[in-house]
């Protein structure tokens, strides 16, 4: 069985802030990728112990946020795109899809560090009226695919995202954050720092969770059917996204439709993009 782990950073028990920890150039990036690196490790621990013969994870931080030389030796390691984006390198080899130190999306309360896309000047993001974050885009993709998620951890809000977009899902929360609201009236620098309190785990204690979560995930596989651990949408499709003011951009709309490709319309690049000193350090 062929797991695709897609390992993200923001989400991760420990990792503070923005600032300090996403960029390379940050004062604690370099903790940040070992406090991400075990937490994959734990989850692929899990999915071998349940039955997994190969999990290749996707770092989908960028800069690098995994350490290779701490990485499973079990694992396969991806970075980088594939060249149209989407559905990242999923296709249809995959037996599973699971989500590490994933971030909730634009908006969400509970949430640590949450924002949709590489940059915090989105509001919000929905393709076919449905909200959907980073976390969302790909479960969307993977489904077109018909690859079903099994599994996601990181901060609360992104767990209740995964249960949310997916009947099926396992999570495992390993922190909350403090913000009660969604924030529509701050501008995205202000948002940023809105986004930066939680209350986390310790980082072996997270680690436990994840790898008791993710092997359970992995065995309940066989008992998903039907839609379980897919999200599926009927065309024509069309993705609207809503901006925030940001470094003197006023708030904006983007519309992009697509009539029968869903991963087409998400290969779409969006056309109005603030300023490159708002970027969150990751990618989407």
């Amino acid at each position: 069985m062929k797991v695709y782990l897609v390992a993200r950073m923001e989400g991760v028990a420990g990792l503070i802030d923005g600032e300090n920890w996403l960029p390379a150039e940050g004062r604690y990036h370099d903790a940040g990728r070992r406090l991400l690196t075990d937490e994959v490790n734990a989850a692929a621990d899990g999915f071998f112990a349940a039955g997994a013969t190969e999990v290749v994870v996707d770092d989908a931080h960028d800069p690098e946020g995994l350490d290779i030389e701490r990485l499973d030796e079990r694992c396969l390691l991806l970075h980088g795109l594939a060249p149209d984006d989407w559905p990242r390198r999923i296709d249809e080899s995959c037996d599973a899809l699971a989500f590490v130190g994933q971030y909730a999306k634009a908006g969400s309360t509970e949430a640590h560090l949450c924002h949709t896309g590489p940059q915090w000047r989105t509001l919000d993001l929905t393709v076919n009226g449905l909200s959907v974050g980073d976390l969302g885009l790909t479960v969307l993709a993977a489904s077109a695919l018909g690859v079903r998620t099994v599994f996601v951890s990181g901060d609360r809000a992104a767990c209740r995202e995964a249960e949310d977009l997916l009947a099926g899902v396992v999570t495992a929360e390993v922190k909350y954050g403090s913000q009660p609201t969604p924030g529509e009236e701050w501008d995205a620098a202000s948002y940023r720092r809105l986004n930066a309190n939680a209350t986390h785990l310790s980082p072996s204690r997270a680690c436990a969770l994840i790898r008791e979560r993710a092997q359970a995930a992995l065995r309940g596989t066989e008992a998903l059917s039907g839609d379980q651990g897919l999200r599926r949408l009927d065309p024509p499709y069309v993705r609207v996204e809503r901006f925030r003011e940001c470094n003197h951009q006023p708030s904006g709309v983007n519309r992009d439709e697509h009539p029968s490709d869903l991963l087409a319309l998400l290969r779409i690049p969006a056309r109005r993009r603030p300023d490159p000193g708002t970027e969150a350090g990751g990618r989407a």
